[in-house]
């Protein structure tokens, strides 16, 4: 059974108790699944924010997966619509030298980035503006790009589904991620069922991509 924190794409978003901070160098494995609506409502589909110079999103109307660290902006495509009402696993990684690469599992591994930038993230979500119109069923970091030590796990499964504002579980940490402007009667959790698959999506090269 696999459950998903929902976002409404309007004004839901979860705020962490603290900040998640990587350095420019040093290995990281940030691994993301998630359920975009089918139909979702905006164009742009935050997952990770920190403020315009670090964030993670889902792009509909060219369909990219975009991940901006430390002020400077890279991309990666997906060729079709597949992404969207489908659970899909990204991982943004970076390696001990501080090259960056993002990859759709299933999918192909973009080139990597290997300018030095740092990362934050503080929440689930972008408030006020790029919305996510879908849900969130986990977020693993792991301090290694072999995915053999955890430091933080975001789990919707493992989280209270009770009455009460939804708060999104970090079994590893604590460092919970609270809900804002989410119903708190249950609904804001969503029962997937099964356990949840990957599906391939077909990456384009690494490239420059600016917000227009």
């Amino acid at each position: 059974m696999a459950w998903a924190l929902q976002f409404d794409g309007v004004n839901d978003y979860a705020t962490l108790d603290s900040t998640v901070s990587f350095a420019n160098t040093g290995e990281y494995l940030i691994e993301i699944k998630i359920k975009i609506d089918a139909t979702p409502v905006n164009s742009i589909n935050s997952v990770l924010w920190f403020d315009l110079s670090n964030y993670f999103y889902y792009r509909t109307s060219n369909e990219l997966f975009f991940w901006q660290f430390g002020g400077s902006n890279r991309s990666v495509s997906a060729l079709t619509g597949d992404v969207l009402g489908k659970v899909v696993t990204v991982y943004l990684k970076q390696d001990a030298a501080g090259a960056k690469s993002i990859e759709v599992v299933g999918g192909n591994t973009s080139a990597e980035f290997t300018s030095l930038r740092t990362f934050d993230f503080n929440q689930f979500v972008r408030d006020g503006n790029w919305e996510l119109d879908g849900g969130i069923l986990e977020v693993i970091i792991y301090s290694d790009l072999a995915r053999t030590t955890i430091i933080n796990h975001w789990d919707a499964t493992s989280s209270s589904h009770a009455a009460g504002t939804p708060v999104l579980v970090d079994t590893i940490s604590g460092n919970d991620a609270t809900g804002v402007n989410m119903p708190t009667d249950g609904s804001a959790w969503v029962d997937l069922g099964g356990g949840g698959i990957s599906i391939p999506v077909i990456m384009n090269q690494l490239r420059n991509q600016g917000i227009s």
